[in-house]
């Protein structure tokens, strides 16, 4: 094979909407730029989907799955085949050749062929990478393969199921369905592979690039449903003040809780006609409240509603409501007529 030194070449896919992937379903025109002398940036005109540089050539895939290829045509590396197409990559280091995978999850490879690299295997794939001279698949179930030159174990593919994929010059390199990083060929050794977890992962010639997963520290508020008033009734009517708190309101994540009574309201007038109605019905202090234990003699009882926010210590919060009742008699049920009155005031 010629040796030839290496230029750089860059493609864009301009988006009508979002950003292009290798299997993205966003559409756009193209643009190329860097070297030129073998017409890889000549772009050819049309939407397009997905996109792949190689070494002197370019593959695109149409917006209707049919590929395009243009530049140097060596090892008939631009002889692209027909058909519809969800995903394409083309090595980028000489050896002139690219894979496909078609709309039915098939394989086919196409241009040089000197390490079998474009003898792709059956079945049906959901990822695809070209490397310096050998190729990997994710099948449908996740699991590995890989073809073609294997003179550092490029192709030596571990188990386990995998998410994304990627070939370099003479290595490969994986993130499993947990997000970890997996590793073979030649170079590996060089440097330990980081631990963590990953999204994405970019293999080059004799390194690798990753993205670590952000982790975001995702807060539960607490749950103000859950709130319940102690005690729930006030007996006897004796016109006076009586504390009310909250109780029940829990936090997912087990953080502490800051409950906040923040108004209450009632379904009696708060200075009403009657011998010893006093007023206001109700005093705010903070946690609690100071309710009071009165009610209209002529009346079906008294129902006070509390509104109160729970906040925990990472910054989530909550606002419930509770009633509480003066019953008309000892025995009896307080009967709620809408909560027409601020209870706070005189």
């Amino acid at each position: 094979m010629t040796t030839m030194t290496r230029w750089s070449l860059s493609l864009a896919l301009v988006l009508s909407v979002g950003v292009g992937m290798a299997q993205a379903q966003e559409v756009g025109t193209l643009v190329g730029f860097g070297a030129y002398g073998h017409g890889q940036i000549n772009v050819p005109t049309g939407n397009f989907k997905a996109i792949a540089a190689g070494g002197y050539h370019s593959i695109a895939i149409r917006e209707d799955g049919t590929l395009v290829g243009w530049g140097d045509n060596t090892d008939g590396q631009i002889n692209v085949p027909a058909g519809a197409f969800k995903a394409v990559a083309t090595s980028d280091y000489y050896s002139y050749y690219s894979l496909g995978i078609r709309e039915d999850g098939t394989l086919v490879g196409w241009g040089n062929n000197d390490y079998g690299q474009i003898n792709v295997p059956a079945g049906t794939f959901k990822a695809v990478a070209a490397g310096g001279y050998h190729g990997l698949a994710i099948r449908e179930d996740g699991t590995l393969v890989g073809w073609g030159g294997n003179d550092y174990g490029q192709i030596n593919v571990p188990t386990g199921t995998f998410k994304a994929i990627d070939a370099g010059l003479l290595h490969s390199i994986g993130i499993r369905e947990d997000g970890t990083i997996a590793g073979w060929g030649f170079g590996i050794g060089f440097g330990p592979i980081p631990t963590g977890t990953f999204t994405a992962i970019d293999a080059g010639g004799y390194h690798s690039l990753a993205i670590r997963e952000v982790v975001l520290n995702v807060n539960d508020p607490p749950v103000c449903s859950l709130g319940q008033p102690t005690p729930a009734s006030l007996w006897p009517p004796t016109h006076t003040l009586a504390s009310v708190g909250i109780v029940g309101v829990a936090d997912p994540d087990n953080d502490q809780i800051t409950i906040t009574v923040t108004g209450v309201t009632q379904d009696e007038p708060v200075n009403g006609l009657g011998d010893g109605d006093t007023s206001p019905d109700a005093v705010l202090q903070g946690s609690t409240a100071l309710l009071r234990a009165e009610r209209s003699g002529t009346g079906n009882g008294r129902v006070y509603q509390l509104t109160f926010t729970a906040g925990d210590n990472q910054g989530g919060s909550c606002i419930g409501r509770v009633k509480v009742q003066v019953p008309h008699s000892r025995r009896g049920t307080a009967v709620e007529d809408g909560q027409l009155y601020d209870s706070t005031l005189p």
